[in-house]
């Protein structure tokens, strides 16, 4: 498993939410990993629902 530290924070713009992410990899070879296995696409796809997400179960 490639560890990861992720931050995540949520800031108000203008009346609205603002999600921001920051993922850090422990190395080059690590981000690679990860990229090729689609995080971020994942975590874009993710964020554009998150309704889905939540209450899904």
């Amino acid at each position: 498993m490639i560890e990861t530290e992720v931050e995540m924070r949520f800031e108000e713009v203008e009346g609205r939410t603002k999600v921001v992410s920051i993922c850090v990899c422990a190395d080059e070879a690590a981000l690679k990993t990860v990229m090729d296995m689609g995080m971020a696409d994942s975590i874009t796809q993710t964020s554009d629902r998150p309704e889905e997400e939540l209450f899904e179960k």
